[in-house]
């Protein structure tokens, strides 16, 4: 009797561990600064990486959107709002560099990283690229004008917000790998500059008949960005009416497409 009733309390402990395990999180020992500069969103907390410019930071290859299933590559883009949502665009779509659950909290870190965007024509690129780094967004952004930050004291943080610049590439639909300017050129400009990546190919254009298959779901996902730049460029120190489209090749016809929406364009100052 004893020994049966050994058995069944191991076979529960083997039980509960797997289950723990496949519904949680990874966690780590890494230390990390609980006093470095973050923004805190109900979704993720999100560290920049200092530019070297000073009051200059980045955040590379930070989600805008996520897919609604694990490998639903050519789904429209859904907003992240959920747990679900979130994992899926926090954790399984980012590099491991750049992503961290640390007590209880997920946490997405702004360095570069070898993420691309999954498109035709990479070559070697491909093998580290991923459809999730796709739906992501690249900026440099100004410290002393930006709102809502934690961790670091900032005298002179009351600056007003500056013109956003979204930069939207594509070369005949098929690939794209854009790259920031310089922060010292988004410095002497004075403006949130942001590269947009959407999918492109047969991800983002592939037309397969049914809703989660096309088409034209690279034009949403430049919609989506959109949407998140208006709803989130004030906590980066952008301001959400004064937004400037930049097109070049394929990217000019979205840009075209897009600029009829009520987030981009019914405002007086915005701009395409």
């Amino acid at each position: 009797m004893h020994i049966i009733l050994l058995f069944v309390c191991l076979f529960y402990n083997v039980y509960r561990h797997s289950w723990i395990q496949r519904h949680t999180l990874p966690t780590t020992q890494d230390n990390y600064e609980e006093d470095a500069l973050h923004f805190l969103t109900d979704c993720v907390a999100i560290y920049p990486e200092y530019s070297g410019v000073q009051d200059w930071y980045t955040i590379e290859f930070l989600p805008y959107a996520a897919l609604p299933r694990k490998r639903a590559y050519f789904a429209m883009p859904v907003h992240i709002a959920t747990f679900q949502e979130c994992y899926n665009a926090f954790w399984l779509g980012v590099h491991p560099s750049k992503r961290k659950f640390v007590h209880g909290q997920l946490r997405f870190f702004g360095h570069t990283a070898s993420a691309n965007c999954l498109q035709l024509g990479q070559g070697k690129a491909a093998r580290t690229a991923t459809v999730m780094n796709c739906l992501t967004l690249s900026f440099h952004f100004q410290l002393s004008a930006a709102a809502n930050f934690s961790g670091m004291e900032c005298g002179n943080c009351h600056k007003p917000p500056i013109p956003v610049v979204a930069y939207i590439g594509g070369r005949g639909m098929l690939y794209h790998q854009p790259k920031l300017i310089s922060p010292q050129l988004a410095s002497d400009l004075g403006v949130l500059y942001v590269v947009i990546h959407y999918r492109l190919g047969i991800f983002g254009f592939g037309d397969f008949g049914t809703q989660d298959y096309g088409p034209n779901h690279a034009v949403e996902d430049v919609r989506k960005a959109l949407q998140w730049l208006h709803d989130n460029a004030r906590m980066f120190g952008g301001a959400a009416k004064d937004l400037t489209l930049i097109g070049e090749d394929s990217g000019a016809s979205i840009a075209l497409a897009v600029s009829a929406d009520r987030h981009v364009s019914t405002e007086e100052k915005n701009s395409t």
